[in-house]
């Protein structure tokens, strides 16, 4: 669940439930949750775990088998919104390469509801904000991956949704480019737009996101701020560990201690470990002390990309226990 109930008036997108078969694949299992207005939420989770069908589903290109999405947009509560309230980035090619860039946006924009009058001054708002005032002729297909990435987003947002949902946006993306979507993630924000991504990229995501869903196999098996996810996951902190010979230490009893989720040699010769936040860390630094001649400790919160190891480790090690009991259920 969220970490704090929103006022009633803030939710814009409640998801109730739902479920979504692919005969034979069950790929959304019962998902719930809301969404606040002007709410940056990251949706991560391996390929295959129900991100894009959910994203679908709340941009009404599909539909549950079971459960409902309800909207609480400018005509009230529906499960039926006006589609020029939703915005949808799929993150595959446009099926539209062919068409020159302007064209493409003026039609996007009269396909999602904008007057003619309406849709010409969007177009020429996202031409200048893209850089291509001087290249409106060119075909889609002409342009760069990165290119193509952002046009393909105007594409998604130039009507002005209330809800928009990004599929895997940086995919492919120079840091360049990542930073320019980031910039306009959050000028969006800004304007009250709800905003769902979907992405492998943690380090971005955890810089954006108001709030994490992590989901496995078609379930929601976690739902907070990164604070949040750090306390339920009792990953606290990332001790970066500076000795003398580490190549000498013995890693096995940091692996065997209860407190110590993980512990690795890295590339530049440090010793860095993940940390619960259930336990003193000075109880962690004095056991490393008396097994290492240390030189530096750094310590930093755990971030996005460890909190989602470690659960993913816990899913793992829960899935190999339950198959092995049903195993033995059979024998």
């Amino acid at each position: 669940m969220p970490d704090t109930a929103a006022p009633v008036d803030d939710i814009i997108l409640d998801i109730q439930n739902v479920h979504r078969h692919y005969d034979p694949t069950h790929a959304l299992k019962g998902v719930s949750f809301k969404a606040r207005r002007g709410e940056v939420i990251a949706l991560v989770g391996p390929n295959g775990a129900g991100k894009t069908t959910i994203g679908a589903i709340i941009a009404q290109r599909e539909k549950p088998d079971l459960g409902k999405v309800v909207y609480y947009l400018d005509e009230g509560e529906t499960e039926d919104p006006d589609l020029s309230q939703i915005g949808f980035f799929p993150g595959d090619s446009s099926f539209y390469m062919s068409l020159a860039v302007e064209r493409l946006l003026y039609h996007a924009a009269t396909r999602k509801g904008l007057s003619g009058s309406e849709a010409a001054e969007a177009t020429q708002y996202w031409l200048d904000r893209l850089g291509m005032t001087n290249r409106p002729n060119q075909a889609l297909s002409s342009f760069s991956k990165g290119n193509q990435q952002k046009i393909q987003f105007a594409e998604s947002v130039l009507h002005g949704p209330s809800i928009v949902y990004l599929d895997e946006p940086f995919n492919g993306l120079d840091p360049v480019n990542q930073e320019w979507f980031i910039g306009l993630i959050r000028e969006l924000q800004e304007t009250g737009m709800t905003i769902l991504i979907s992405d492998h990229h943690m380090h971005l995501l955890e810089r954006i996101a108001d709030r994490i869903l992590i989901m496995h196999q078609g379930k929601l098996v976690a739902d907070g701020t990164l604070p949040t996810l750090r306390q339920r996951s009792q990953v606290g902190l990332s001790v970066r560990l500076r000795v003398v010979d580490p190549m000498a230490v013995d890693l096995k009893p940091f692996r065997e201690h209860p407190a110590i989720r993980s512990i690795e040699r890295t590339a530049s010769g440090d010793i860095r470990m993940l940390v619960s936040a259930a336990v003193p860390r000075n109880d962690v630094l004095n056991f490393a002390k008396q097994r290492m001649r240390l030189t530096e400790i750094l310590a930093e919160p755990a971030s996005l990309h460890d909190i989602y190891v470690t659960v993913f480790s816990v899913q793992s090690a829960d899935a190999e226990i339950n198959e092995a009991a049903a195993t033995a259920a059979a024998a």
